[in-house]
């Protein structure tokens, strides 16, 4: 029993641990880092036979918990390095092996619906004890470990930390009214604790010192552009509007190697995995259309695109159609940040279970616990499919009857989508305005000339409230007609050329926009509260004893 089996109980909690798709590489990168890692964990004292819990007739002994712990990873074994984080994972250990006995009863692991799951899930886990014996012939050493840190201090530079205080309302117009409110020097504190609907309500909107990569990205772009006391515009968070200020700043300063030595130590030896995966995929003659990637970021590639060839593995080849189930997952917007990860992931997986298909019966004899391990995973998932996959749901009329009680949540600004230009000087500005009043495309001139991000896109800078951009860009837009060149418009970041192509009025979001996020919203609250209700019933049909106290 391993306590990594846990990732049933998270199903439907946001970990889905047993989904054979994308989490695969990473599941064996991971354990690989497990294995060349310290296993040293703070244990109590006592004899390893003590029963730590009875589950029906299953005894829970100490040298079992030792063994579960040092299966984990080195992030989620920290956790239970204290007597109440051992308690916690004793709680969590008895649920799995609640869920494992009720599986094991019902053979639900031997039923012939299950045999394609329980053989994904068997490569999978002799995929990572082979990834694991590989690595353990290459430790990352103390002194691996001191020298990278002596080449690299500049990736361990703390973040700016800022004294941040913010107000959060849910409607667009009370934000307005609360900056004016601002703006005419009323109390930040006092509004914070009346108005805002964020956990910094009640302290008067403050968040005491935060760091920069731990902020929203919106708030991080206001604060770039604030001085010291300054009130920001009200951010479009998520359908949410946030004003931020910040009383002090803190300058980020290099971390001492013992506050980083087990980062590097992760970080190295994932390399390490990675190149051994780099010689595997060598060995077993992968090639990647690098081309063909493009598709990927379409939102719906053709028959034909789907049909084209992502790799070839030996003499296996892998169409573009196969990645598209899991690449689903990412929304359209983020794929083109994300795809070079993502399909790296998906090839490594495709790489390593191939090698294990061909290995699959000798690896099998030298990894027998691998094959106990998956039929119990496929067991628990098979057992909450059936008690609460199949059986929780949202209908249309509770989606319907959410959005109807929570309108103001979907609630829109006024947007304003446009594309701009961005050069250091004003003449070059005129310049390039020259070319456009006779008839260049915009698109090109942005490529070919602009110093902003959005050249890569044309200049295109998507859709945008008021109040957004620095406040001369601002009035611009404003007063802009669409499809009509203004400026050149001076920033602090240099001359815009700007081109506005369509206002969208503020108005409600439509039902069928957000049908699928309310309903994954309300799906997870639902199935937690089934997973108790299970494990309630499971506590009755297996009694449980627990000796905490021995912890």
């Amino acid at each position: 029993m391993t306590l990594r089996r846990y990732g049933a109980y998270c199903l439907f909690l946001g970990c889905c641990l047993f989904v054979v798709g994308v989490a695969f590489a990473e599941e064996v990168k991971t354990s690989a880092a497990t294995a060349a890692s310290d296993t040293a964990a703070s244990e109590s004292v006592g004899k390893p036979d003590d029963i730590l819990a009875v589950v029906g007739e299953t005894n829970l002994t100490r040298a079992q918990m030792s063994k579960e712990l040092e299966g984990l990873n080195p992030q989620a074994k920290a956790q239970f390095d204290s007597k109440e984080g051992r308690k916690q994972f004793l709680k969590q250990w008895i649920d799995v092996t609640l869920l494992e006995n009720e599986a094991g009863k019902a053979g639900l692991a031997d039923k012939e619906d299950a045999k394609k799951d329980l053989h994904d899930v068997t490569v999978m886990m002799l995929a990572q004890e082979y990834i694991r014996s590989q690595m353990e012939k290459t430790k990352v050493t103390p002194k691996d470990v001191e020298e990278y840190y002596g080449k690299h201090k500049n990736e361990f530079t703390e973040s700016d930390k800022y004294h941040l205080f913010q107000i959060t309302v849910k409607d667009a117009s009370e934000a307005e009214q609360i900056k004016k409110d601002l703006d005419a020097k009323k109390s930040f504190l006092e509004i914070a604790k009346e108005k805002s609907t964020d956990n910094f309500k009640n302290a008067g909107g403050d968040r005491n010192f935060v760091a920069l990569d731990e902020m929203h990205p919106a708030i991080v772009g206001q604060l770039s552009v604030l001085k010291q006391d300054e009130i920001s515009s009200p951010n479009n968070i998520d359908g949410q509007f946030v004003i931020v200020k910040y009383t002090e700043k803190q300058t980020g300063k290099v971390k001492e190697l013992n506050a980083v030595d087990a980062q590097i130590k992760k970080q190295l030896t994932e390399e390490v995995s990675q190149k051994a995966l780099e010689e595997l995929k060598t060995q077993e003659g992968f090639k990647i259309e690098q081309a063909n990637l493009e598709i990927l970021k379409k939102d719906k590639p053709t028959p034909e695109e789907l049909d084209k060839t992502l790799c070839v593995i030996g003499s296996d080849v892998v169409k573009i159609s196969a990645i598209m189930g899991d690449l689903e997952r990412i929304p359209p917007m983020f794929r083109g940040q994300l795809i070079d990860d993502f399909v790296r992931q998906f090839c490594d997986r495709e790489v390593v279970k191939r090698f294990v298909e061909k290995k699959f019966d000798e690896l099998s004899k030298s990894y027998p616990e691998s094959a106990k391990s998956a039929k119990r995973r496929v067991g628990i998932k098979a057992l909450i499919d059936e008690r609460i996959g199949k059986k929780i749901v949202v209908g249309d009329d509770e989606i319907k009857e959410f959005y109807t009680k929570n309108l103001n949540q979907f609630n829109k600004p006024a947007q304003t989508h446009a594309h701009h230009i961005l050069v250091e000087t004003e003449e070059k500005a005129k310049e390039i305005l020259a070319k456009l009043e006779k008839n260049e495309k915009f698109e090109d001139l942005a490529k070919a000339e602009s110093k902003c991000p959005s050249a890569k896109e044309g200049g295109d800078l998507g859709s945008f409230g008021e109040g957004q951009m620095v406040p001369e860009f601002d009035q611009a837009v404003q007063a802009a007609e669409i499809n009509k060149i203004v400026g050149p418009v001076k920033t602090k970041f240099g001359y815009h050329l700007i081109r506005v192509d369509e206002r969208k009025p503020a108005g409600t979001v439509p039902l069928e926009e957000v049908k699928d996020k309310i309903k994954q919203q309300l799906l997870p609250e639902r199935q937690k509260a089934a997973f108790e209700t299970l494990l309630a019933e499971l506590r009755k049909a297996w009694p449980v004893k627990e000796f905490s106290e021995k912890l």
